[in-house]
């Protein structure tokens, strides 16, 4: 079974002065998240609370969370994840 996820994002003062590196950072997390068996669904730049939306599907939780660490300790964004449940 696939799991859906939302992952909110806050860059980091680190992630704001490497901002043009976004696009390679996007690559990446498609690729890390792939390798463990998930898909980037979508990536959204947003205005509001959250500089970034994404969303994801992931086999389970543990693994799910196993990224957003990877992401939070590369030190470019803070993330909140949130497991979601379609009708």
């Amino acid at each position: 079974m696939v799991a859906a996820y939302i992952m909110l994002m806050n860059s980091t003062e680190q992630g704001f002065q490497n901002v043009g590196s976004w696009p390679e950072r996007v690559v990446s997390a498609r690729s890390q998240i792939k390798a463990a068996e998930g898909k980037l669904d979508g990536v959204y730049v947003t205005m509001g609370a959250y500089d970034v939306v994404a969303m994801l599907s992931g086999s389970d939780d543990a693994g799910t969370a196993k990224l957003a660490m990877g992401l939070g300790k590369a030190g470019n964004v803070c993330t909140v994840t949130l497991r979601a449940f379609s009708d």
